[in-house]
């Protein structure tokens, strides 16, 4: 087994690629430009790829072969076009060229072939595993992902230079060159906890140069040349304009950083088809104009996270900033006034990120999967094995960076005889010097360290006869007083999807909380809702995603399906059944999920390292569609109630958001060069969560008042039912038995649901009531026969209608009532309730 010694940054813009070794991190540097940053850029030029700052310098020149800011596209199914190639590339196999060049960077003569790779915390499941899957297509036998604000944490504690306390709150604002997370760090015992946080994947330098682009660039271009359109065209993959815009993607990311010290600067380009060069002056009051809304939504997400932790800025210490950037003044002066928390900048916003990943790294044993570590394989210091002598081993564990003042050591015998053997533990200072303890089935010692320094222990093993018998283990190095994390938070709940029969719906069970520390693992036991019989195209599914609880299923992340089909079962699958369902999630966020049928005797199991999620354009205008005409009923609802509550205003800032959303999208091609499908469709999940959460008082109380008078409406009516009276009642008391529960939860979600439950039940109870039926009946025979679609097959059903009403045959009228209303033009299903078919667990 061996250590994990190498951190690595794989950043949208810049990457980079550090080692822990003696309690010391190393940042390695470019051997060809000679500094710590490689630009996370990729050119094809004929057979060859190159990668850094050579590709970088092809922009200018060859645009359509030079890729950057992938990173962004990481989990999804998007590739990008090399004409110097004729093929097509992926962002994980352009992630692992960076991450191949990054291993030219390490001199030392050793072999890269573990590390730590940071991700943004806010990365879903499908991004990290993409992540994961460039590391291995890059070569690494090993790797382990870390959460950049985690890193930025590591960094910040164990390189800074002020005296910390033991304990209290830190945010960490990261802002790199594609993403933001924004972490609350607390200190507990020594030790590092990341508490809570927020960010966003479509947040960052990128962006900012884009709206450089946008709203100074593209308004000058459009006066220059008349062309309205201009700014459509730049965006055009295969246009006229596509090398134009790279170049001026390039410039305006120049002028960026030179408005971070200067008031104006110059930008200088040709315009195809136009013989005199452009020469604009941007100037840093534009800029800091473009960045306000942005920066100002990174605020708010701080202000979300402190209001969630019942946290004042007051109980803050400090906001430590990193990422590219936050080298920006006008980034560092907002954030510093719109929090009230004072900045720190102990560490280094460039390379914090690389430097806490190789503090991760060091105290990390490859597939350990803990906090403790291995050490690698070495044997001690010995006479000669005599010959036929089988080999020794042990297993040990121990923290490799500590905060403490002593740790404990622990060692098992994994392979050999160790029987009648001593142990003897010294530090290598002399400090300290276990004397001759006896083996036994284990070993355990706490081991003094001397403080702020790295500490070397000796283990060595003795016959009775006090010869040094040889043993192969590893080195025991413990870096005193450097901070280490507890563990990973997940970024968002991981649940179950299963059928919620009464309520006509499925809903999300939750498996693993948002901010739950890795690994975890969970078994659960569920029932079958529904007969799948043997050999049938009937499917159980098992179906895990990740989100928000408090969502409806459709607006979480599958993460990870097992289908089991009637044509996999060895015997009939029964209602009523159970089924034992295991999920396992590692360090890394792999996906391990089995199924027990109890029934059939069978076990279906997988694990996910699902890399890609896709998005289709003509699907998001469907979902946009939907959630848009959702959130318009819901308010229509509050209109008729004549109430203009504070949710309300909400749910209109909702629909005003996804309407621009819906503007945005209406004018997106399948050709556009940006990462605007992505940012929509991550924007409109981001609606969808936020519209399902809102839960003022006010609007719990509306829905709670909506429930009580459809359960009161039913409770008047069903001693009138003429039909399936006990059937009804008997779903009556199914939808209301947890009313306690449900009435006092915080979930709008399930609440509408209720409500929605109670409804189809009230179409139900009124269809099989002889007076409504004989009233609705009566209303559509006496419509102009033009009302109808069919009008042929209408007046055959009034007539069939008729017939039973005269004969008093209720069943006869309602079928033609329920048929008649599925003919009138505009008609809605009040009379039918159509059943989901779900997901076969409840």
């Amino acid at each position: 087994m061996h250590f994990i010694n190498f951190g690595i940054d794989l950043g949208t813009t810049n990457s980079l690629i550090a080692r822990f070794e003696g309690g010391s991190v190393q940042v390695f540097k470019n051997p060809r430009a000679h500094r710590e940053t490689l630009p996370s850029v990729v050119a094809f030029r004929g057979d060859r790829t190159l990668v850094g700052d050579k590709a970088q310098e092809l922009i200018a020149k060859d645009p359509a072969n030079v890729i950057g800011s992938f990173k962004r596209k990481m989990g999804t199914d998007e590739s990008y076009f090399v004409p110097a190639t004729v093929s097509f590339v992926t962002p994980i196999e352009l992630s692992a060229a960076v991450l191949k060049e990054l291993k030219s960077f390490v001199h030392t003569g050793e072999a890269v072939e573990r590390a730590v790779i940071t991700i943004p915390a806010s990365f879903d499941t499908i991004q990290s595993n993409a992540t994961k899957k460039a590391g291995y297509a890059a070569g690494f036998t090993e790797v382990v992902l870390l959460q950049e604000p985690i890193a930025a944490a590591l960094a910040y504690f164990n390189e800074s230079k002020r005296e910390l306390p033991e304990s209290g709150n830190w945010l960490v604002y990261d802002l790199g060159g594609g993403t933001f997370d924004v972490a609350l760090v607390s200190i507990v015992n020594g030790e590092l906890r990341v508490v809570d946080h927020e960010g966003n994947n479509f947040l960052g330098g990128i962006d900012f140069d884009h709206l450089l682009i946008e709203e100074l660039i593209v308004p000058e271009l459009v006066r220059l040349t008349g062309n309205a359109a201009i700014g459509e065209e730049l965006r055009n993959r295969d246009g006229a304009l596509e090398k134009l815009f790279y170049i001026l993607l390039y410039k305006a990311e120049a002028a960026k950083k030179e408005l971070s010290t200067a008031d104006s600067t110059e930008i200088e380009f040709n315009i195809p088809g136009q013989e005199e060069e452009v020469v604009l002056t941007l100037r840093r009051a534009d800029l800091e104009r473009l960045l306000h809304d942005r920066i100002a939504g990174t605020t708010d997400l701080i202000a979300a996270i402190l209001k969630r932790n019942a946290l004042a800025p007051a109980q803050v210490e400090r906001i430590i900033l990193v990422g590219g950037s936050t080298y920006i003044p006008y980034v560092r002066r907002l954030v510093a006034e719109r929090t009230g928390i004072t900045p720190a900048f102990d560490a280094d916003p460039t390379t914090a990120i690389a430097v806490g990943a190789a503090y991760y790294a060091g105290s990390r044993l490859a597939a350990a999967g803990s906090a403790t570590a291995t050490a690698p394989d070495v044997a001690t210091p010995s006479a000669e094995a005599p010959e036929g002598a089988k080999a020794r081993r042990i297993k040990s564990v121990f923290p490799t960076v500590s905060s403490e003042e002593e740790e404990l050591f622990m060692a098992m015998p994994e392979e050999g005889d160790f029987s009648g053997l001593s142990y003897r533990i010294t530090r290598n200072d002399g400090g300290f010097d276990s004397g001759l303890r006896p083996v036994g089935t284990r070993i355990s010692e706490f081991l003094p360290l001397q403080k702020g320094a790295p500490n070397s222990f000796t283990l060595t093993f003795t016959d009775a006869s006090g010869n040094t018998v040889p043993v192969a283990h590893g080195p025991i190095e413990i870096m005193q007083g450097k901070f280490n994390v507890a563990g990973q938070p997940l970024p968002n709940d991981i649940c179950l999807e299963v059928d919620d029969i009464e309520n006509n719906r499925t809903k999300l069970q939750v498996l693993f909380e948002r901010n739950a520390l890795l690994p975890l693992k969970k078994t659960i036991y569920k029932e079958i809702t529904r007969t799948i019989p043997k050999g049938s195209p009937e499917v159980l599914v098992i179906n895990v995603l990740e989100g928000t609880r408090h969502s409806r299923p459709h607006s979480n992340l599958v993460i990870g399906v097992i289908e089991i089909k009637g044509a996999d079962l060895k015997s009939d699958l029964v209602k009523g059944s159970d089924v034992e369902i295991r999920v396992e999630m590692n360090e890394s966020r792999d996906l391990s999920i089995s199924a027990f049928l109890a029934m059939s005797e069978q076990e279906f199991k997988n694990v996910f390292s699902t890399s890609e999620k896709q998005v289709s354009l003509a699907r998001l205008h469907e979902d946009l569609h939907a959630l848009l005409r959702e959130m318009k009923l819901e308010l229509r609802d509050e209109r008729e109630r004549d109430d203009e509550s504070a949710w309300t205003s909400e749910l209109r800032q909702c629909i005003r958001d996804a309407e621009r959303l819906q503007a945005r999208l209406q004018k997106l091609s399948e050709k556009d060069l940006t990462d605007a499908k992505w940012e929509i469709s991550e924007e409109r999940r981001r609606i969808s969560v936020r519209y399902d959460a809102l839960g003022s008082e006010q609007r719990l109380a509306n829905l709670q008042e909506e429930y009580l008078g459809h359960k009161h409406f039913i409770e008047e009516q069903l001693p009138f039912v003429d039909l399936d009276q006990d059937k009804l009642l008997a779903e009556f008391d199914r939808i209301t038995q947890d009313e306690r529960h449900f009435l006092r939860a915080q979930s709008p979600a399930i609440l509408r649901a209720k409500i929605e439950a109670l409804d189809s039940l009230r179409r139900k109870l009124l269809s099989n009531t002889k007076h409504w039926i004989t009233r609705i009946f009566l209303q559509l025979s006496n419509l102009p026969p033009d009302a109808y679609t069919k009008p042929a097959a209408a007046k055959a059903l009034i007539r069939q209608g008729e017939e039973a009403l005269e004969r008093e045959h209720f069943e006869g009228l309602r079928s033609a009532a329920i048929q008649l209303s599925h003919l009138v033009h505009g008609a809605s299903d009040e009379l039918d309730a159509v059943k989901i078919k779900g997901t076969g667990i409840g």
